[in-house]
């Protein structure tokens, strides 16, 4: 397999995360989350064991591709929309602080699978179930923990357009489209480029884990400043300087230092992407009862842009 065939089941599997939130977003609305995040764990640990006994690139894009990429998609949304229900004043707070779990994952993990992976005597197949029950443990803690506080709305649309006769709501998702295309082209491709540029493998490697620590911040610190100046406010800036970053990445991951440099300061900028897209999207909401149609409206358009970054950027 080469890189781009790599690239498509990360790429795939953000396009799930993604577009399954607007399955997941009518059953948040009609008061199943409970049942939406027992079933996304389910299919979810299904989907790591399946992995773990994968023999060839189809049996491994069906196990994480289609399996994990779908589950995460159908947890992730009653999550990000249930906090917003329990906060008003300090909701881009309490999302960021939800969203730094994925940053604490993005360190232990891959430090968990390197790990276990080149002691010499785990292998792929228990390395892997060893991170699917971490995972299992997690989840049933965020099943036990997450309900919703504002009583179901049964009615409406899966699939509803409307939202988007709201100017801003529009020009927003249009933004959110754009900046995915771009913004995890590092993630797919920075720990490859730093090895094919001679750096040290292990220092390659870690480069993820560097870029994920960095981002733990970069969820807290600006979305705390959300709260006291607009999730909009802090956004922009965030986003404009990922940009920058990204234009530099080339240039900078070249060397030991620059890659740390690069993974540290992207890693923040990045950070308020992922964690405050939520939070902008309930600042646009007037009725609380249409956020989880509205979150699932931002993640189906921008879950096109998601499926097409890692083939667009192939060394």
């Amino acid at each position: 397999m080469g890189p781009s065939d790599i690239s498509w089941i990360g790429s795939f599997q953000l396009f799930m995360v993604l577009a399954c939130a607007i399955i997941s977003g009518k059953l948040f609305d009609a008061g199943y989350a409970r049942h939406l995040l027992i079933g996304g764990t389910v299919l979810y640990v299904a989907g790591l064991f399946g992995l773990s006994e994968a023999t060839t690139y189809t049996h491994i894009f069906l196990a994480q591709g289609v399996a994990c990429g779908g589950a995460s998609g159908i947890i992730f949304l009653p999550a990000v929309s249930s906090v917003s229900h329990y906060f008003h004043a300090n909701r881009a707070t309490a999302l960021g602080v939800l969203a730094t779990g994925s940053s604490v994952g993005g360190v232990v993990y891959p430090i968990l699978l390197n790990k276990l992976l080149n002691n010499g005597r785990t292998g792929f197949g228990w390395a892997v179930r060893a991170a699917g029950f971490l995972t299992l443990g997690m989840l049933l803690i965020g099943c036990i923990a997450i309900n919703t506080r504002l009583p179901p709305r049964k009615r409406g649309r899966w699939i509803d357009f409307s939202h988007f006769r709201d100017p801003l709501f529009s020009f927003f998702v249009a933004g959110e489209f754009l900046i995915m295309w771009g913004l995890y082209t590092p993630f797919f491709y920075l720990q490859l480029y730093a090895e094919a540029n001679g750096i040290d493998e292990n220092l390659a490697f870690y480069s993820l884990s560097i870029l994920n620590a960095a981002s733990l911040f970069g969820r807290l610190i600006p979305n705390r400043l959300a709260d006291i100046y607009g999730p909009m406010t802090i956004l922009i800036p965030n986003c404009l300087l990922s940009g920058i970053l990204i234009f530099a990445w080339l240039s900078m991951s070249k060397t030991a230092a620059g890659l740390i440099v690069f993974a540290v300061l992207f890693g923040f900028s990045s950070g308020a992407y992922v964690s405050m897209m939520p939070a902008v999207t309930a600042s646009l909401t007037t009725n609380m009862n249409e956020l989880g149609i509205r979150i699932a409206m931002v993640f189906l358009i921008v879950s096109i842009a998601a499926l097409t970054v890692s083939a667009n950027f192939c060394i």
